[in-house]
């Protein structure tokens, strides 16, 4: 008696899966064929940083030698500066104690013009006791010989509040603008004073440079 010669039939569930495996192998042949294209934007984000550091690192190293001698050594010294009627106290700064933006701008054009037309620069202050959220309006351009270093105006009496103003704090009454400012910053100065130069301003220095934010929005970039 002969043998049957038929060939098992497959049921659905035998095709289901042979076609999920042939499925899942040729998904797995076309990940390892090339890079994805991720992997080919990150390597193309991470030359942008890179260049955008280096580039920004090479301008930063470079401008110190192009500064006259009195300037520099000027970075970070506290000392006062008239502001209407009354001596603030003020820090002098560089380019790169501020953050990224119009007032580096400023300076850096500044820069750039008294070197072409050899005229003395100017020097960029902050004064102290402006509230942080208002920092825009804290940066002054003045003449080298309008700052007073703290020496000389301690010995003349700007690190002292007016009796006006004494007086206005005991009676509670309503100070100005100017007046707060002034507490304010005196009370900053005497903080400040206690620091060596490399540690003073701390606060106004935690910001990105352009090219770390590059690397900030590549890493959110990976996330998503």
């Amino acid at each position: 008696k002969k043998k049957s010669s038929k060939s098992k039939r497959r049921s659905k569930g035998d095709f289901d899966d042979d076609d999920e495996i042939h499925a899942s192998a040729d998904h797995q042949q076309s990940d390892d064929d090339a890079p994805t294209k991720g992997k080919r934007k990150a390597a193309h984000q991470s030359a942008d940083y890179y260049k955008a550091k280096k580039e920004f690192e090479r301008h930063r190293d470079d401008i110190p030698a192009h500064i006259p001698r009195h300037i520099k050594e000027g970075f970070r010294e506290i000392g006062f500066t008239k502001w209407g009627k009354t001596f603030l106290p003020v820090i002098q700064l560089s380019p790169f104690d501020i953050e990224p933006g119009k007032t580096r701008n400023q300076w850096m054009k500044m820069f750039e013009h008294c070197r072409m037309k050899r005229r003395p620069m100017t020097v960029l202050i902050y004064w102290y006791g402006v509230a942080w959220e208002h920092r825009w309006d804290s940066y002054s351009f003045i003449p080298k010989n309008k700052f007073h270093s703290y020496e000389e105006g301690v010995s003349k009496g700007f690190n002292i509040l007016p009796p006006k103003i004494e007086k206005k704090m005991q009676s509670r009454k309503i100070l100005s603008i100017v007046e707060e400012q002034q507490i304010n910053g005196l009370a900053q100065l005497e903080e400040e004073l206690e620091r060596p130069k490399e540690d003073r301003i701390k606060w106004m220095t935690q910001f990105n440079e352009k090219y770390e934010d590059l690397a900030a929005d590549f890493a959110s970039d990976e996330e998503s």
